[in-house]
């Protein structure tokens, strides 16, 4: 999933918007899994994802309004 960043400089926290949206788009369960562990479970993860739904596409949008029950934004 991260295969294209230099994990030695990487933080997560000020990254977390970019890895979430790059598990939403193109992660497996255990990336899903991953998330849930750094980022507070699913609260946590579901916070960071209604910060970026925006700019997902309509699948992956749908995706995060299924699992962490979204509002669709008018």
């Amino acid at each position: 999933m991260l295969w294209d960043i230099d994990k030695s400089k990487f933080d997560w926290e000020k990254m977390k918007l970019f890895i979430v949206q790059r598990v939403i788009k193109r992660g497996d369960v255990d990336d899903f899994y991953a998330i849930h562990q750094v980022y507070g479970g699913p609260e946590g993860v579901r916070k960071i994802a209604k910060k970026i739904t925006a700019v997902l596409d309509p699948r992956d949008e749908a995706l995060m309004r299924i699992l962490f029950n979204l509002k669709k934004r008018i």
